[in-house]
């Protein structure tokens, strides 16, 4: 069966999926081309799959993305059965080893998933798939890929090559589905580069209902940014992701909360810093 369409399709949500078994061709790709720093990244992968199958096998899933997403969440559903995706654990995959068949560039990683059950199926069926990712906090222009494969023995010794589905290719690739990440909005910053590490007090200190918190960072850090009571529990995470170095600002929304009195906390790198403000209704 020739492949349904190689248009891509580029729409304001983000979609990359994948799909199941064998003989599989990647026919459409929906995808959005923007999405904020720490933000969810939806997607959606279209599969044909002309080659019929008597045993039961279970569907795997690639996504190429920046080292800082992760998987939140999906499912599939096809003329064969529905469910979910779950994350691969094996260190190697059964179908292959993809980290080296097809090494990903610097920065970016495999997330590799499997669907939740196995499945036969007849020719010529067509396998939909969606999956949430959550964004980190790289930002840039990134070129997103897909493998989609079932997870048996060395398929990926078979990758597709052409634009067609034939009994002959048993795992697919579309690659270089460029995404632009931006500055999530509430986080500020500013080009000049710090030489220390620095928490600053929040302004307005005491506040109502919101208040703009301060910091830098002399190099690129994994950051994390916490609110928590008095009682010690965590109320709200501002940030939590790789940041390049600056100065960075950031503003926290309390009108959820009451009135008293708040901490937040900065971890980046080796530093750690903890200050106190006061939140009047």
């Amino acid at each position: 069966m020739m492949k349904i369409t190689d248009a891509l399709k580029l729409f304001f949500s983000f979609v990359l999926i994948a799909a199941l078994l064998s003989g599989c061709l990647i026919s459409e790709v929906e995808q959005s081309t923007t999405v904020q720093a720490g933000g969810e990244f939806t997607t959606k992968l279209t599969i044909t799959d002309m080659t019929a199958d008597a045993n039961a096998h279970v569907g795997a899933v690639c996504v190429l993305v920046p080292d800082d997403w992760e998987f939140v969440s999906g499912t599939y559903d096809s003329q064969v059965g529905t469910g979910s995706f779950i994350i691969d654990t094996n260190a190697v995959p059964v179908y292959g080893n993809i980290d080296s068949v097809l090494a990903p560039p610097a920065g970016m990683v495999w997330i590799k998933l499997l669907s939740d059950a196995a499945y036969t199926n007849e020719a010529n069926v067509i396998h939909e798939a969606n999956l949430v990712l959550k964004v980190g906090q790289r930002t840039g222009d990134f070129n997103i890929g897909y493998c989609t494969t079932k997870n048996s023995a060395d398929l990926l010794a078979s990758l597709n090559t052409t634009d067609e589905d034939n009994s002959s290719a048993w795992a697919d690739t579309s690659m270089n589905h460029k995404v632009t990440i931006t500055p999530a909005v509430g986080v500020e910053e500013e080009s000049i580069v710090p030489t220390a590490y620095t928490l600053a007090q929040n302004y307005p200190n005491p506040f109502n209902p919101s208040t703009v918190i301060s910091f830098t960072l002399p190099e690129e850090s994994n950051v994390v940014l916490t609110v928590y009571n008095s009682l010690g529990q965590e109320v709200a995470t501002l940030i939590n992701g790789l940041m390049s170095a600056g100065k960075k600002s950031v503003e926290f929304d309390a009108s959820q909360l009451t009135s008293g009195i708040y901490f937040y906390k900065l971890e980046a790198g080796s530093f750690e810093s903890t200050k106190k403000m006061l939140l009047m209704k």
